[in-house]
């Protein structure tokens, strides 16, 4: 067994026999003055755990404490190079011949999901910045098998991380997927049956013990505020950063300047939401000839441009619009979580670019499906055609299937464009 060094030692002891915090039901809010045995309490249905002192909790753990080589908050010298090691092993396990850089990963990667209708969604576009990606990390119903974990979803954007349901194990998933612990996060709870919700005490706790230092913001409807403190109370933890938990009903949620995450009421065998990401319209093409003969020089004013900021020229004010081709439209992805169908939902996901949606069942358990709250991968392809969804993306596939190829197949007789899910795989937006 390999010794622990000495600088993590007095961190795990400082962090197990810390008093534990008081948690109750209802809004907890905590200052770092304030003793950790107290914390003042009213009835609303949020907790927030605001983050402790700078001096209580290392912002990066040594280079061999840190064996994920996971982003913890401040530079690691040994970091970098851990992380590029590790991503060529993940590489090595996922296509056995790869040896060579990431670009050969990318090109395999084309290679590997070519043959199949939807491939455009997936191939890498070499040579150009990814804006946004879908990662799946779970795509299991009720129960993992060998080759699928839970249900967890994550929309990774511009250093950001938006996180759509946390079953069991997802933090094992988030470090295979080497996506970090201390970006900016949302996390999106659809319901509260345990393959959609019980990872979440364990992600908050390893990003914990990770050095999270951002705040994290979750969602989810009624009582998911009530899960989250009852399990910190019982494991007598409390995160050292700021954690907030909202019950929440249909509408607009969670937004950003360029994007916004709203929810509509499922129709699960319990109160369940659904969930839309949706871009705001973003700038057209950039011209630089016509910024140039207008007198903008190269640099930080074309950024502002691009931004839809107005800057100064040789003549006077330059718009936007006399620089920028024509808008187009921000890209939506939908996440429906255990639901029926519902001609709700159909108007919720109403053109929607990428749809991930409950395909539970095949049509030969449909009356199952109906019973129990949930969707055939028929009657997913069904709304999505209905909706005008662009891309049908199957996912929390029912164990009594040894493969995808059944729901699969019936789906792609009704939608054109249907790809199955799975871990560990990614659709860029």
């Amino acid at each position: 067994m390999r010794r622990m060094s000495a600088t993590r030692r007095p961190f795990l002891a400082a962090r197990l026999l810390s008093p534990a915090r008081r948690l109750e039901p209802g809004r907890m809010n905590m200052s770092a003055s304030q003793s950790p045995k107290r914390a003042s309490l009213c009835t609303q249905s949020t907790v927030t755990a605001p983050a402790a002192s700078a001096t209580s909790i290392p912002t990066c753990l040594s280079a061999k404490s840190c064996r994920n080589g996971t982003r913890c908050g401040s530079p690691n010298p040994n970091g970098r190079r851990r992380r590029e090691l590790q991503s060529h092993v993940r590489r090595q396990n996922y296509f056995p011949d790869c040896t060579g850089p990431a670009i050969s990963s990318q090109a395999k990667r084309s290679q590997f999901f070519e043959n199949g209708p939807g491939a455009k969604h997936i191939t890498a576009r070499h040579g150009m910045a990814r804006m946004a990606r879908i990662i799946f990390l779970g795509t299991a119903a009720a129960i993992p098998t060998i080759s699928r974990g839970l249900p967890c979803v994550c929309i990774e954007r511009e250093g950001g991380l938006l996180v759509f349901d946390v079953g069991e194990g997802a933090q094992a998933a988030f470090a295979k997927a080497g996506l970090g612990w201390n970006r900016e996060t949302a996390i999106f709870v659809t319901h509260l049956h345990g393959d959609h919700c019980l990872g979440l005490p364990g992600l908050i706790q390893t990003m914990s013990m990770q050095g999270r230092g951002r705040p994290l913001a979750v969602y989810g409807p009624e009582g998911t505020a009530e899960f989250v403190m009852t399990n910190l109370r019982m494991l007598r933890f409390s995160p050292p950063f700021e954690l907030s938990v909202r019950d929440i009903g249909e509408g607009a949620i969670h937004h950003s300047n360029d994007y916004t995450v709203s929810a509509c009421r499922a129709d699960h065998a319990i109160p369940a939401l659904s969930y839309l990401f949706r871009e705001a319209d973003r700038p057209g093409r950039f011209h630089p000839d016509r910024a140039r003969a207008l007198g903008v020089p190269e640099g930080p004013l074309w950024k502002e441009l691009q931004r839809g900021r107005d800057v100064p020229g040789r003549g006077g004010t330059v718009r936007p619009g006399d620089v920028l081709g024509r808008g187009r439209p921000g890209s939506s992805v939908g996440y429906s979580g255990d639901t029926r169908p519902t001609a709700g939902l159909e108007r919720f996901f109403a053109g929607c670019d990428h749809l991930i949606f409950d395909s539970t069942f095949a049509e030969e358990h449909s009356e199952r499906a109906g019973s129990t709250g949930h969707s055939t991968a028929a009657g997913a392809a069904a709304l999505a055609r209905n909706a005008g969804v662009k891309h049908l993306i199957l996912t929390h596939f029912s164990a009594r299937y040894a493969d995808d190829t059944i729901p699969l197949a019936e789906a792609r007789r009704i939608h054109h464009s249907v790809t199955a899910a799975a871990d560990q795989m990614s659709i860029e937006v």
